[in-house]
């Protein structure tokens, strides 16, 4: 049997579609369990590629402007997507609709089929001001400036800590949902953002960063200078090859405020370890 070779162009085609799909398995791993109806609130299987779609409760539920009942159904075995009226089964030419006064948006389903999602306001587009080259050439500079402190910075902040609670920082992923614990026991969401404890910030987002760092392959240090609508832009984050996007440090921290597991730290680890086995990256 005769093996052909891949070229480099094939190979990063195919290394991407294996990393949105990796993307697309980790999101529904993420949300399946929190994801609600977005009209009726009843809990559903989330799907990436539908992420406002209503329940099949809900669906049936579709009118037009004036109130009267609506359905959709696929054009023919192919797919397609067509409306008619309910009453009398003459063709309704849109796809808009709305339940129980929510603006939604029917389609055909990918697989066949109709999908039916709720219709969201386009969110505003943050564009940050771009940088110059010499910017950004100054920017990285600051960052293997402050890199170069990491370890610095973590001795310090562990030497202020208990005894007890700092002999378990040992850079161990398991660390960090002690980290996790420490910070939500000890402060409240946003007290660590103050201009008073950016010292304390540093010192936690180095210990945060470092131990990604060490057990990820090919992690590094990162921050985007580039993309003006990217929501981390100018952020501090950690990158590896086999990851769409890197993680930005400082909404990791938020982020621990915000679920209040005490896990949220090494649960993003192991998603993204799951995501790089995925795709044969390690």
């Amino acid at each position: 049997m005769e093996v052909t070779e891949e070229t480099n162009e094939e190979f990063g085609s195919r290394m991407m579609r294996m990393l949105q799909e990796a993307k697309e398995r980790e999101q529904i791993e993420e949300a399946n369990s929190t994801y609600v109806c977005p009209i009726c609130q009843q809990q559903m299987i989330f799907t990436p590629r539908y992420p406002n779609a209503v329940c099949r409760r809900c669906k049936p539920k579709t009118i037009d402007k004036k109130g009267q009942a609506v359905s959709f159904r696929n054009i023919a075995l192919s797919g397609g997507c067509e409306g008619y009226y309910v009453d009398t089964l003459e063709l309704y030419d849109s796809h808009e609709c709305y339940i129980d006064g929510v603006q939604c948006w029917a389609d055909e389903a990918r697989f066949g089929g109709i999908v039916v999602e709720v219709v969201l306001p386009k969110p505003e587009v943050v564009l940050h001001p771009a940088l110059t080259e010499e910017e950004i050439n100054s920017r990285i500079d600051e960052l293997d400036r402050w890199a170069e402190f990491v370890d610095e910075r973590i001795s310090e902040w562990l030497e202020e800590l208990p005894a007890g609670l700092s002999a378990k920082l040992d850079g161990s992923i398991s660390s960090l949902s002690v980290v996790e614990t420490h910070l939500l026991g000890t402060y409240k969401p946003g007290d660590l953002f103050l201009p008073q404890n950016k010292r304390l910030l540093d010192a936690i987002v180095s210990y945060v960063g470092k131990t990604y760092i060490e057990h990820l392959p090919n992690a590094d240090w990162y921050i985007e200078l580039h993309d003006q609508e990217d929501i981390n832009f100018g952020q501090l984050s950690v990158a590896t090859w086999g990851l769409i996007e890197p993680i930005s440090l400082e909404s990791e921290i938020s982020e621990i405020f915000k679920v209040k597991t005490g896990t949220s730290l090494q649960r993003r680890y192991d998603r993204m370890i799951g995501s790089l086995r995925r795709v044969g990256a390690i």
